[in-house]
């Protein structure tokens, strides 16, 4: 005994668990009866676990607190990091927009179709009149995300597929930033009072690249934890599996329990059981 309570051995923990939790009380309440009857060291983390990984609890639990909004840093000068997105179709046509992080300039162009050729098309000129930005920031279209698109970027623009294009595009900001006899300064530095940034920046160390540092804490989980990930599209609210590699600052791809792969991003409060939300 340990005052008013029965210790209870490991052997048989399960089976008193199982009984205090047969009526699918919540954590507090569950607690609140145990400790009325028996006592073992970590028995509420035990407690926690249980109802963790309770699918008929899981079904009334409140959702977690909202991931607060993780805010870019300021970018150190214009065209560090430019985000792209769509708009439209618009009486038949569509819109590629760019928009300078630093300076917030934007710039639109008319497009015939969204295919990954056409956007590669437009960054391409994009880049030749303003420098190829450290960061470019696109949300997870297919355009975007296609292996044409990453070899795009990795390669800065420079495909064999539409090669007078590409060519026009090099020659362009090649003369842009290099200096003219006449003024004895570049093109883009008379015009931008700064250097447009190419492929040759990214010899120097640290010239093409810009640190983004949290302004709050992120929370961080290991490969292998046991998660729930919440589903809003089927009557069953959460789906259980485990961490299967981490993607960024915030965002994981979980291995569901029945072998899907689910993108989410973290819980905000670390005294949360380990919880994402879509």
């Amino acid at each position: 005994m340990r005052g008013i309570r029965v210790y209870v051995p490991p052997e048989l923990r399960r089976n008193v668990l199982a009984e205090l939790h047969s009526t699918h009380f919540g954590g507090t309440r569950l607690k609140s009866l145990a400790r009325g009857y028996v006592w073992w060291e970590r028995i509420d983390k035990d407690i926690e676990e249980l109802i963790r990984n309770c699918a008929a609890c899981q079904v009334t639990r409140a959702d977690p607190a909202k991931v607060p909004l993780h805010c870019w840093e300021t970018p150190k000068g214009p065209f560090d990091r430019v985000h792209v997105d769509f708009a439209g179709p618009f009486i038949g046509t569509y819109f590629i927009v760019f928009v300078d992080a630093y300076s917030k300039w934007p710039e639109v162009k008319i497009l015939r179709d969204i295919t990954t050729s056409t956007t590669i098309h437009a960054c391409r000129e994009f880049f030749a009149a303003y420098g190829i930005p450290a960061v470019l920031v696109s949300d997870h279209g297919v355009q975007f995300t296609s292996a044409e698109f990453q070899h795009f970027l990795k390669k800065k623009w420079i495909l064999p597929q539409d090669g007078r294009t590409a060519e026009l595009c090099n020659i362009l900001l090649s003369y842009r930033k290099t200096i003219h006899p006449a003024t004895g300064k570049s093109p883009s530095m008379m015009l931008f009072n700064r250097h447009i940034r190419s492929r040759l920046d990214l010899v120097v160390p640290n010239a093409a690249v810009v640190e983004e540092k949290a302004e709050v804490a992120v929370r961080s989980l290991p490969e292998g934890a046991r998660v729930a990930a919440r589903d809003f599209l089927s009557k069953d609210k959460w789906k259980y599996g485990h961490v299967a590699e981490k993607l960024g600052k915030l965002h994981y791809n979980i291995k569901l329990d029945d072998g899907r792969l689910w993108n989410r991003p973290a819980a905000r409060s670390r005294s949360e059981p380990a919880v994402w939300t879509s």
